[in-house]
């Protein structure tokens, strides 16, 4: 799907590839396809207030445990650099999916189904892992 190649390769995946490897899901990854999902729909979505609220929780937890993650790779980063830096990838994810949707549109079936996720993401109990 042209919608998640064209994200994959980040600034923020990119700070460690080694780290990468490891065995278990990559929580950058995931903050990643969240990002996508949360630009995606603020643009092309209009979830109810439940979905929403339920989406924004799980992407606050998924955001905390990229947080730490970098921390973990990049321990010379001070909390703030490290917010600056996940906000500077998510303007890009951002920027990147704006000019996707003037090819793509909204209404187009990659769209759509790429929307999927979003429903997916906040359908997720992820409260059990704080």
């Amino acid at each position: 799907m042209r919608l998640l190649v064209a994200l994959g390769c980040g600034m923020m995946l990119s700070i460690a590839p080694a780290v990468a490897q490891q065995q278990g899901p990559d929580i950058l990854k995931i903050w990643q396809q969240f990002s996508v999902s949360n630009s995606l729909a603020s643009r092309c979505a209009k979830p109810d207030n439940e979905k929403l609220t339920k989406f924004l929780a799980n992407y606050q937890i998924i955001s905390t445990h990229a947080a730490h993650r970098l921390k973990q790779i990049t321990p010379e980063w001070s909390p703030a650099r490290i917010d600056m830096v996940m906000a500077e990838h998510y303007s890009n994810i951002d920027r990147t999916i704006s000019e996707i949707l003037i090819e793509e549109t909204c209404d187009s079936q990659r769209t759509k189904e790429a929307l999927q996720r979003f429903d997916a993401q906040a359908d997720m109990d992820l409260s059990k892992s704080r």
